[in-house]
C-alpha cells in the first residue's frame, strides 16, 4: 500500500533485495464519508448500512467502498503476481485487505469476514498455487485469527 504506515513498516524488513512499489489496490477500504468515524456515528447518520449488515448484505460506505470492491481490486493484484511468477513477495497492506485475502482463501462466507482478527504487525504467509491461495498459518495464528468464529 502507498500509505505512510505501510511504507514505514516495510523499511524495517531485513532484506538484501527489497524493491518497494506503491500499489494503490492494496490500500485499506475506502470508508468514504464514514472515514475516521466510529460505529455510533454510522448508526446515527447511516442506519441503512447497519440494516444491510444485519441482513447479511455488503453495503458501500457513502462515497466509499464495500468488501466486494476491496476483494475485486486485491484479486487483480494477486492475478498480476501469478502472471509475474514471483517466488517470494512481501505485501504490506491493511486490515480489510488481509481479511479479504484470508476469507477468500478459506472459503468463508463474505458476511463473516469482519470476525477475522488480523494480528497487528504479524506477518501472515500465503502460498499462491495456480488460481488458489493457501494460508500458511501457525497454530497460534489460526487460534488468534479465527477466535471470533470458534
Amino acid at each position: 500500500s502507498p500509505l505512510k504506515r505501510c511504507l514505514e513498516t516495510v523499511q524495517h524488513v531485513p532484506a538484501s533485495k527489497l524493491f518497494i512499489t506503491k500499489e494503490p489496490k492494496l490500500m485499506e477500504i475506502d470508508y468514504g464519508l464514514a472515514e475516521g468515524k466510529n460505529l455510533e456515528f454510522i448508526k446515527k447518520n447511516y442506519p441503512e448500512i447497519i440494516r444491510k449488515w444485519e441482513n447479511d448484505q455488503d453495503p458501500r460506505f457513502p462515497k466509499g467502498e464495500n468488501t466486494a470492491d476491496v476483494l475485486k481490486r486485491v484479486m487483480e493484484v494477486i492475478q498480476n503476481i501469478k502472471l509475474e511468477d514471483q517466488k517470494k513477495l512481501l505485501l504490506c497492506t491493511h486490515d480489510v485487505v488481509v481479511k479479504c485475502i484470508l476469507g477468500k482463501a478459506v472459503n468463508m462466507p463474505m458476511k463473516e469476514w469482519y470476525k477475522i482478527q488480523i494480528p497487528h504487525l504479524t506477518p501472515l504467509k500465503f502460498i499462491l498455487m495456480n488460481d488458489t491461495i493457501f494460508p500458511d498459518l501457525s497454530e497460534d495464528q489460526i487460534k488468534t485469527t479465527f477466535s471470533q468464529l470458534m
